[in-house]
């Protein structure tokens, strides 16, 4: 059996939790099964610039969640440039230190957004807000970013999909030549 991973392992991933599990407050009920339908990887989960997909099995039904993050001001972006521009090695594999996001927050920067600031759409007939579907998708975004801590970085940015840079071990499947992938070329 594969140990399950801890939610909230970086710093990025951390603050992505504390949105949907707030400290301060009365437990939400429905969080144990978001968190296992999470785990479950029940979600095919994209994320893209400013905007988060995912399909969430729950039983023999799939719905389908999409979230529009609210984007840092010009001025927040500017300074988070700023403040990630020493950082710029660990932008091609996605790893971003977590004294960076100290110093983002010192500065007065939020990487996470309560889910309440979340525009949300799910294809369930709930009408709790955020229903459980949005809760669950949001957990697979804390066990991305806490993969790949830019991702986080990416969300809040604005254009940040036009100015990705590429990860050096990462190949596209279109740029494979599979009659010459094992052999080399002729």
């Amino acid at each position: 059996m594969t140990a399950r991973p801890k939610l909230g392992a970086t710093a990025w991933g951390y603050a992505w939790l504390r949105t949907v599990e707030p400290t301060a407050g009365r437990p939400d009920p429905r969080l144990p099964r978001a968190r296992a339908i999470a785990h479950r990887q029940e979600s095919a989960l994209a994320v893209d610039a400013s905007t988060i997909t995912a399909t969430i099995a729950d039983g023999r039904r799939e719905h389908s969640v999409r979230l529009r993050v609210p984007p840092w001001t010009d001025a927040e972006a500017a300074t988070a440039e700023a403040l990630l521009a020493s950082e710029r090695e660990h932008l091609t594999t996605g790893d971003i230190p977590d004294h960076v996001h100290r110093r983002l927050t010192a500065a007065g920067l939020t990487v996470a957004v309560p889910p309440d600031e979340i525009e949300a759409i799910c294809t369930c007939r709930t009408r709790e807000a955020p229903c459980m579907h949005v809760l669950a998708t949001l957990y697979g975004l804390v066990l991305s970013v806490d993969e790949r801590p830019l991702t986080a970085w990416e969300l809040r940015m604005p254009h940040a999909a036009s100015g990705r840079r590429r990860d050096p071990d990462w190949l596209a499947l279109s740029e494979l030549e599979p009659g010459t992938f094992f052999t080399g070329p002729a």
